[in-house]
């Protein structure tokens, strides 16, 4: 079968006989395009993996966005609802495959950041055709640390704040 397609295998028995020599007999073969999958690949800034991140599938079909929006990824939901949109959730490996996506342009965006990172805001689109079925498209999503910070007061026993005080 051609590159992104599954080999039409079913067999069509032909017979031809005396009746039949001059005539062409036409045999259809169908071949089926074969689904993609995306591999989303969540890690901090030093390309350790982080487990909890939560994203959303979108497609976009005459200028509406739709959100996938079931846990069931064997027959695809759609919804113009991102707040119903169903949260694929980073697992180990920081990883999150979906799979069996029919032919099309897709985005993939982080809705939810791991405790104490940064969401990541960039909307990646992804293409999945005939070139991208042999193995998954891989997105990669990188959150920063946040940074926290911390205020110092320096007081007496009876708890006053003890002015120009200095710490080293």
């Amino acid at each position: 079968a051609p590159t992104g397609y599954q080999l039409d295998t079913t067999p069509q028995p032909v017979t031809i006989n005396k009746d039949n020599v001059s005539a062409a007999v036409e045999l259809k073969f169908v071949n089926t395009e074969l689904p993609g999958s995306i591999k989303i690949v969540k890690v901090d800034q030093e390309n350790n993996p982080l487990v909890g991140a939560k994203f959303v599938l979108s497609k976009e079909d005459n200028g509406t966005v739709y959100y996938h929006y079931d846990e069931i990824t064997t027959s695809w939901y759609w919804n113009p609802n991102k707040d119903t949109a169903y949260r694929f959730v980073s697992e180990t490996g920081g990883i999150v495959t979906i799979s069996n996506l029919v032919w099309g342009d897709y985005k993939v965006e982080e809705v939810e950041a791991p405790t104490g990172y940064e969401l990541d805001k960039t909307i990646y689109p992804v293409t999945i055709d005939k070139d991208h079925v042999a193995s998954a498209v891989e997105v990669k999503f990188v959150n920063k640390e946040l940074l926290g910070s911390i205020k110092i007061v320096k007081t007496d026993e009876n708890g006053d704040v003890l002015p120009d005080a200095k710490f080293i």
